[in-house]
């Protein structure tokens, strides 16, 4: 959640300065074709600031993921691997014996 708020404080730090540009350079007393040049200017300069900010947040999210991608085939294949073996013994406790005259007397005595 610090994250999230974190994002969310840059990206309003940028809009509201962003605002306060476009604001202050709008009612300054310049003429026209300056104030076009300085807003310009200005929105090259946050529109910059925006990409590093949003490559910045790219970067963290394609570590966490590549982090947790990793984290969920580790466990996967630990979880695997435990049942595995497990199986493997089930079929040997299942295949049936070689039968000796030993256990057909054992069992058959009487027949």
């Amino acid at each position: 959640m610090g994250r999230k708020s974190n994002a969310g404080f840059v990206i309003g730090a940028l809009l509201g300065a962003a605002a306060g540009a476009v604001g202050g350079i709008l009612f300054a007393p310049k003429k026209g074709e300056e104030t076009r040049k300085e807003l310009k200017e200005k929105l090259s300069e946050y529109t910059d600031k925006a990409g590093e900010v949003i490559d910045e947040k790219t970067k963290g999210i394609r570590e966490n993921a590549k982090e947790l991608s990793s984290s969920i085939k580790e466990t996967a294949k630990e979880k695997l691997e435990a049942v595995v073996p497990k199986k493997e013994e089930e079929v040997e406790e299942d295949t049936p014996k070689k039968t000796t005259k030993k256990t057909k007397r054992k069992y058959f005595k009487g027949v």
